[in-house]
């Protein structure tokens, strides 16, 4: 099979899923650097930043639980220009501690709380041109949750 210089753009677009004619320049040569910069944050897991590098350059939509600083999503904006949605769990652990509740998204925040990376990276994001959807949650159950209730709960 003899494959034609025209056939190229559209072969591109079916293995990776971003159309070549809608990716620009610049998003271009961030999404190349991207894996570099991922390598400098993540050690010794090349076969992950490989994996995780594949998957962020075809991604329009980002769904973010992990996200606890702005370092740790910042690369992912600049590697993705024109995404379409980004997605973030952020905490309710930002606001000021209150008795009025429920908290409404005007609250006053906690400048000082341990959820200041989270309300850091909240800012980032809207600073960003991005449609972004913040999820504050009140409580994330299981078995990796950090949180004093769950150990005392054990025993």
């Amino acid at each position: 099979m003899v494959i034609q210089l025209a056939q190229i753009p559209s072969l591109i677009d079916k293995g990776i899923g971003i159309p070549v004619d809608k990716v620009s320049s610049d998003e271009s040569d961030k999404l190349l650097k991207m894996e570099d910069k991922l390598h400098q944050r993540i050690i010794g897991q090349d076969e992950a930043v490989k994996a995780i590098s594949r998957a962020i350059r075809r991604a329009r939509v980002v769904y973010d639980i992990n996200g606890r600083e702005v370092e740790e999503v910042e690369p992912i904006l600049d590697a993705l220009p024109k995404l379409e949605q980004y997605i973030y769990y952020s905490s309710v652990g930002v606001y000021l501690k209150s008795d009025m509740l429920p908290h409404v998204e005007v609250d006053a925040v906690d400048l000082k709380s341990r959820h200041k990376g989270k309300l850091e990276t909240e800012n980032l994001l809207q600073s960003r041109d991005v449609n972004l959807t913040l999820i504050r949650p009140v409580y994330i159950y299981g078995p990796l949750n950090y949180n004093p209730f769950e150990m005392v709960r054990d025993g």
